[in-house]
């Protein structure tokens, strides 16, 4: 086989990607189904190329057995396959950017209608059956076929990978996984197999799996059904910081950090949301607990539509308004869930005979809990609590799988609806909750009592918990402190997500408490210095964000505030490796936009510490990494602005750039334009011209000349007003080191650009070309300036 090129690979996966994102392209790629099996076969080609296990080159006897005219038919199933078990498991030794570009363009294409009905059949389903629809090979899928455990797991995990495309492809999936739940789902009769007949409980439990996960794909953002462009709906808990947006600076801290999240962000979903509303527990777009918010289930309750095309029809929260839901139209979820109720009524039946065995009861109580994100009557929140208790009721305690699924669907129930009488019941399976040696128990009860804070701050259940929660965020701090204690990543996210709304919305309860907040925030610290294995990239990130918010809702003190400041600012003074710098650099921004004015006046006037920061992050620049370097002087000119004086940033700017040290010097000359457009709205042109003047004497000393000359022409194009020549400016910093004849002429260009603006000015021009004269003596192209404008 000829070698495959690495550049060329990635680019044209890339375009792949780009073009299966947007639904117009991704029509006039499909429309021609020659081209669609030329990639597929090209895609084969290459990954056999690169010794990727799971395809079989050898067609001949799946031509003969199935009589499928075209290969590609069967290489989008192995493509699937082979994405599925080998490359996304991590078994082909593939870079993860090039595992995220395959990732992107098999599903894209197994989405395609001329291949989707082959790439959502299992190849074992090939062999099984040899019947075939005679419009163009469409594989029928038998539902005999679907009772073989290993296939139904097959077809599950590709309708899980792909998704469904249409309404009718969605409810022929659905009758089909219903049908394996018949005995119960059409019959009422509750007529399942015996605890040792394995094989058949095995794929019941399967077919549920299937069934959760195929309406569970309706909450995909955009386009229901389409895992592939789309992220599932996520509505966080927290309001909108009202102060953060009512101001000037609040607004310009909230561009920085936004900016900021776009950079390290790779969903591009979550680029946009409001990262100081995000759940601190949520570190993926994917399906988990607390997806939704109880305001989001009340809101969606209130304008519940049955198809899913208008379920959203008055979201009132700010995250779901700015990225309004495009559902696929006609899916009728609300009949799929009065139907499943009804089944899972009969399997969770204590008096269901035979028993329901417990493999089966156990993936009841978690689907219940997953759907429930799609109840849209408080009746169903009622059915779930009244089913869950009673199957906690009467199932064994010492059950901790059961547990954890039984303690967060009573909890989110009872947020929406909770009779007083069972305050106390939940009361003590939330507290035998919290004390369990079992973590997803435990994860489970935080994240329950997250639902139940939000929806009742001031109820009585809360109340009574109120000395418990302080006193097991107490105790997890203090286990987290110590390093030899492991935990799990979630289950950490999760405590600090309880930790930090509690000391947001409960701030009169946690003040009294000695010494909380502090233990808090030097467990904070401690979590983000930490290189052990605990502290891992998110869990610091998290922790980071979690402090912004408290700064920004006022929940700490001013002393406290400056102890973040210090904090942050140390941290960015250590060595680049193994440092959380982005999400510093955000507590960092914060710090410095929060109101410190008043903060410990014995320490540091707060200019002087504001401009300690502020010389740590122009060090940054020099000593840290290219991407971080990119970064911080993306937003130092915003940041300076709100912060100094014109003449102080003016000096530090162009001192900077003057720096012999500095080894990025494109980057600090694309801040000096940023911080020249800034300045001339504030202090006009002529103000920028007197310190360009000031500073063309130590420009024209630098070497080489080609340095200087560099430096002089970035200079006088972001001074100049010219569109036509600031519009040159991204060539121009491109050109570092380069002194040609084009080079020549803009730097000439720019010369007699800026001279025109000062020449009415005799000392301005006076000066200027004094300046010019002394270079001359020793640069023949200070004095070709000279001869320019002397001609004009």
């Amino acid at each position: 086989m000829a070698p495959v090129d690495i550049c060329q690979l990635y680019a044209h996966l890339s375009l792949l990607c780009h073009v299966f994102k947007h639904s117009q392209f991704t029509s006039v790629f499909a429309s021609n189904p020659s081209h669609v099996f030329t990639v597929i076969d090209s895609l084969t080609y290459i990954l056999n190329n690169l010794n990727v296990p799971g395809l079989t080159p050898e067609l001949e006897n799946y031509r003969e057995t199935l009589a499928i005219s075209q290969d590609g038919y069967i290489q989008i199933s192995q493509l699937v396959t082979c994405l599925s078990d080998i490359i996304l498991a991590g078994k082909a030794g593939l870079p993860s950017s090039l595992v995220f570009l395959l990732n992107n363009v098999i599903r894209g294409l197994a989405r395609l209608p001329s291949v989707n009905e082959h790439a959502r059949m299992p190849v074992t389903a090939f062999l099984m059956s040899s019947e075939t629809r005679e419009d163009n090979n469409k594989p029928q899928l038998k539902v005999d076929a679907l009772q073989d455990t290993v296939v139904l797991r097959d077809f599950i995990k590709r309708n899980n990978l792909l998704g469904w495309i249409s309404r009718p492809q969605f409810e022929e999936t659905w009758a089909c996984l219903l049908h394996l739940l018949s005995p119960v789902a059409v019959t009422g009769n509750v007529d399942i197999a015996e605890e040792d007949d394995v094989e058949n409980i095995e794929w019941m439990v399967s077919a549920l799996r299937g069934i959760t996960g195929l309406l569970c794909q309706t909450l995909n953002r955009a386009q229901p059904g389409n895992p592939l462009c789309t992220c599932y709906k996520n509505a966080h808990r927290h309001k909108p910081i009202a102060s953060l947006l009512s101001s000037t600076s609040g607004e310009k801290l909230y561009q920085i950090r936004m900016f900021l999240r776009r950079k390290v962000s790779r969903c591009e979903c979550m680029k946009e949301v409001d990262l100081f509303c995000v759940n601190t527990e949520r570190v993926s777009c994917d399906i988990g607990y607390n997806q939704l918010s109880i305001g989001h289930l009340t809101t969606q309750m209130s304008t519940f539509s049955p198809l899913i095309s208008s379920i959203e029809k008055a979201d009132v929260e700010s995250a779901e308004k700015s990225q309004p839901i495009k559902s696929l139209q006609g899916v009728d979820t609300a009949s799929c869930l009065k139907l499943l109720i009804d089944v899972y009524s009969h399997l969770l039946s204590p008096s269901a005979t035979p028993k329901t065995p417990l493999m089966l009861l156990n993936e009841c109580a978690k689907s219940i809990v997953m759907l429930s994100d799609l109840f849209y009557e408080k009746s169903q929140f009622a059915w779930m609590f009244s089913t869950l208790y009673d199957l906690y009721l009467n199932h064994h305690a010492e059950d901790e799988l059961m547990n954890q699924y039984v303690v967060l669907g009573l909890c989110k129930a009872a947020a929406i609806h909770l009779d007083s009488n069972m305050e106390e019941k939940l009361c003590k399976l939330l507290e035998q909750s919290f004390r369990s040696i079992h973590i997803p128990t435990r994860l489970a009860a935080i994240s329950g009592i997250l639902y139940l804070l939000e929806a009742a701050p001031e109820g009585d259940l809360v109340k009574s918990l109120l000395n418990f929660l302080v006193d097991f965020i107490s105790r997890s701090m203090d286990l987290i402190n110590n390093k030899s204690t492991l935990m799990s990543e979630l289950y950490l996210l999760s405590v600090w997500s309880l930790t930090f709304y509690m000391i947001e919305h409960f701030q009169e309860k946690v003040k009294t408490v000695n010494n909380f907040i502090p233990q808090v925030l030097q467990t904070g610290m401690e979590v983000v210095n930490s290189s052990d294995n605990n502290s891992t990239t998110r869990l610091c990130s998290a922790v980071l964000l979690g402090f912004e918010r408290l700064l920004l809702v006022n929940a700490i003190s001013k002393s406290e505030s400056v102890l973040l400041l210090k904090f942050a600012s140390d941290r960015l003074s250590l060595p680049a490796t193994h440092i959380n710098t982005h999400s510093i650099l955000g507590l960092l921004v914060t710090c410095m936009y929060a109101d410190i004015s008043e903060a410990d006046e014995n320490r540091l006037d707060t200019a002087e510490l504001k401009m300690e920061v502020v010389s740590i992050l122009f060090d940054r620049i020099r000593r840290g990494l290219p991407q971080e370097s990119e970064v911080i002087t993306g937003i130092l000119p915003t940041l300076m602005s709100d912060l100094f004086s014109s003449q102080d940033i003016m000096n530090k700017v162009i001192g900077e750039f003057l720096s012999e040290q500095q080894p990025h010097p494109v980057l600090i000359a694309k801040m000096v334009y940023e911080v020249f457009e800034e300045q001339a709205t504030v202090g006009g042109n002529s103000f920028l011209q007197d310190w360009v003047l000031l500073s063309i004497t130590s420009f024209t000393q630098r070497h080489p000349l080609a340095m200087a000359i560099w430096s002089l022409t970035c200079f006088f194009v972001s001074v100049s007003s010219n569109h036509w020549l600031k519009g040159l400016f991204p060539y121009v910093a491109s050109r570092i080191g380069c002194l040609d004849e084009v080079d020549e002429k803009i730097f000439l260009l720019s010369c007699k650009d800026f001279y025109d603006g000062i020449r009415h000015d005799s000392h301005k021009s006076q000066t200027f070309v004094s300046v010019f004269q002394s270079a001359g003596r020793t640069e023949l192209i200070y004095k070709t300036v000279l001869e320019a404008i002397a001609a004009t």
